[in-house]
């Protein structure tokens, strides 16, 4: 039976005297072995030989090491060129089965692009399985027209009405004598200035019977009433009124009137108007005389 035990040479021993002889030596020192039943299986020894222990220390210093410089070139290696994008992109490639290289028509690749957008895909050479590079081509767009502003019409202002001016209503009496405007202008020497009329107006009245002599009244206004005094001495009026000349008017009357309209101009056009009264010389066959009776005037302006 051949011993499991075998002989221990760290290379420093000399040569045994045993070596060579059945069993490969004496029997182990006692000492290495327990004292109780002996095992058929190796034991082994307790003292570990130096250079067996730096061998193994490193062995495992040049593992870690090995593991060390493994990770710095993953981490430290560029990384592949990703596709440059505003939106994330998918797109997949392909070498076609006829070629051997990714040239011009040899690539196969399948974009799909963001809405809005188109995208191509190129491949550098020499790569087994290209990688895409995805370039986006944005749709250009086009200027947009320059707004002009409309300018709005003018509005055109509503006119309003010309207010129509208040009447203003002035009385002259013929006592107001003058040649300028709103005055009586008595012409010749026949008339007759009473101051004593009683139911005159303002108690006074001019008179005259010479024919051909008369009387003229400037007035600014549209609209003159000409008072006159009626009596059984009364003649016919001539009346012109700027350049019109009226009917004559007979200012007979077989009982004493005063204050009586003998002429109304109606509307005129606003402005300065002359009104010129005239002794005719002549009368009604029932009056006595010729005589006309100016007593006042009634201006509208």
């Amino acid at each position: 039976m051949t011993s499991p035990w075998q002989p221990y040479d760290d290379g420093n021993r000399a040569s045994s005297p045993y070596e060579g002889q059945a069993g490969g030596g004496p029997p182990p020192p006692s000492h290495l072995f327990d004292t109780g039943e002996f095992t058929t299986g190796p034991v082994l020894p307790r003292r570990v030989n130096r250079k067996t222990l730096l061998l193994v220390v490193a062995g495992a210093f040049s593992a870690i090491l090995i593991v060390a410089v493994g990770v710095l070139v993953i981490f430290a290696a560029p990384p592949q060129h990703q596709p440059t994008a505003i939106h994330q992109l998918t797109a997949t490639a392909t070498i076609m089965p006829t070629c051997t290289s990714n040239a011009a028509g040899c690539v196969a690749a399948t974009v799909t692009p963001i809405p809005g957008a188109t995208a191509t895909a190129t491949f550098g050479p020499g790569t087994p399985t290209p990688t895409p590079e995805i370039i986006y081509v944005y749709p250009t767009v086009p200027p947009q027209p320059h707004l002009t502003a409309t300018p709005k019409p003018h509005s055109t202002p509503t006119k309003l009405p010309t207010a129509t001016p208040v009447p203003v209503v002035t009385e002259i009496d013929d006592s107001a004598i003058g040649t300028g405007p709103d005055q009586f202008n008595y012409s010749g020497n026949g008339w007759t200035h009473f101051t004593l009329c009683n139911g005159c107006y303002s108690n006074t009245a001019s008179w005259d019977n010479t024919t051909g002599e008369s009387v003229t009244f400037t007035f600014t206004g549209y609209h003159i009433q000409l008072l006159c005094q009626l009596g059984n001495n009364q003649g016919f009026m001539r009346i012109q009124l700027d350049s019109t000349v009226y009917p004559n008017f007979d200012t007979y009357s077989a009982s004493t009137e005063d204050q009586q309209p003998c002429f109304d101009s109606g509307n005129l056009a606003r402005g300065t108007h002359t009104l010129t009264l005239a002794v005719i010389g002549a009368h009604d066959a029932s009056a006595t005389d010729n005589y006309i009776s100016i007593d006042a005037a009634i201006i509208t302006s």
